[in-house]
């Protein structure tokens, strides 16, 4: 693990393939929690250290919900940090607040551009929508592709961290595709 993390190898579609580290990793840290055990004699500075090591991971959940998934630890930088390096919201699931939003907010027949994954947006948006995967002239941007169409500011987005999971933004005349 600690070669992959030093020369900086190439992980694709997040940690699966090292899912056999996982238990060793465990057996490491359950050692150095009983030495800190061991060399803390007080039960009050047991409860410290058990309240601190949960408090951390508790501290992430609570901080991304309900996208706890895309945690990524300080070795990357955090979700900050391996925002557009490694895929963030690869389940999409802030698709569906997107598209609630464009629910109440888009105008009848309205023309959307996703440009990932067009179907999770059409399952989540009133029928009257019209939604396409990235062709076609839009009037809406939908996605954490930010970047484009700079000149166009964003109307809604769901941002966790600093990273930017989706965001709509109404396309001007000149920029839309």
């Amino acid at each position: 693990m600690g070669i992959i993390i030093i020369t900086r190898l190439l992980i694709y579609d997040n940690f699966r393939q090292l899912l056999f580290l996982v238990p060793p990793i465990f057996l490491i840290c359950g050692v150095a929690l009983d030495a800190l055990y061991s060399i803390a004699h007080k039960w009050f500075l047991k409860i410290i250290i058990l309240t601190l090591v949960f408090f951390l991971g508790i501290y992430g959940i609570v901080r991304l919900h309900p996208y706890e998934y895309i945690y990524y630890n300080n070795f990357v930088g955090g979700v900050k940090g391996a925002f557009r390096i490694y895929e963030n919201d690869y389940w999409y699931t802030s698709y569906r607040q997107a598209a609630e939003y464009l629910n109440s907010t888009a105008p009848l027949g309205a023309k959307i551009i996703s440009w990932t994954d067009s179907g999770l947006v059409k399952q989540y948006a009133r029928k009257d929508l019209i939604v396409d995967k990235g062709t076609g002239g839009s009037i809406i941007n939908l996605g954490d592709y930010d970047y484009l169409f700079p000149q166009d500011k964003p109307i809604f987005s769901i941002e966790r961290d600093g990273a930017i999971l989706v965001g709509v933004k109404k396309l001007s005349p000149i920029s839309a595709p």
